[in-house]
């Protein structure tokens, strides 16, 4: 799946011409006032999952797709549910991330934001609160759904794998291989400086 705003095609390494692939474009998800209202009243899923348009990329999967495999392996829960949660072989979720924690930490980081001047934002940052709470919930609850309907989940760190309450889990670190000697300076200035080549909208790294 890549999002509307990409533009470069997706191609395979050399040496791979043989795998079957099918890039699905995925639209810009949208959250009506209509729909973020049912999903406070009435869903049970994370808020970025009421947004996705699942119908589209469901039908060319299933039109893709052929017959059974000897193993299935989902880049992220949100792909599994995205897809209807397919039953084609033996089934492996990478969870990636644990959207839950993810919220409740960005939420302890602005805990002191409360000091806001005026009645609007004050209410607003509340309900944003509130809100961030809610989908946290929805999105523990949703991985732990995921995970007792496959085989196995895989995390990135077994401090994940206590915190995802879920017994089926599989920890594969992410691949860095510490050096032995630091790469420049051992020393730093006081205060560092820090360079990061990164995109802030992604939370971790605005983090």
């Amino acid at each position: 799946f890549v999002p509307a705003r990409r533009g470069e095609p997706c191609v395979l390494p050399v040496g791979l011409e043989g795998v079957r692939l099918k890039t699905v474009v995925r639209p810009q998800p949208s959250l009506s006032p209509g729909k973020r209202l049912r999903w406070l009243t009435s869903s049970r899923l994370p808020l970025e999952l009421l947004q996705e348009d699942s119908a589209g990329p469901r039908n060319v999967f299933e039109s893709w797709r052929t017959g059974a495999y000897d193993v299935v392996w989902f880049s992220r829960a949100a792909s599994f549910e995205l897809l209807g949660r397919p039953r084609l072989g033996p089934t492996v979720v990478d969870i990636d991330d644990l959207e839950d924690q993810k919220i409740l930490t960005r939420l302890a980081a602005t805990r002191g934001d409360e000091a806001i001047d005026g009645v609007l934002p004050r209410v607003h940052h509340a309900v944003a609160r509130a809100q961030a709470k809610t989908n946290a919930t929805r999105w523990s609850r949703f991985q732990r759904s995921v995970a007792g309907t496959v085989d196995r989940v895989v995390l990135c760190s077994e401090l994940d794998a206590k915190r995802s309450g879920v017994t089926n889990v599989a920890v594969v670190p992410n691949g860095y291989d510490a050096p032995t000697h630091p790469v420049g300076r051992e020393e730093v200035g006081d205060p560092p400086n820090l360079l990061l080549a990164g995109s802030f909208g992604y939370p971790p790294n605005a983090d």
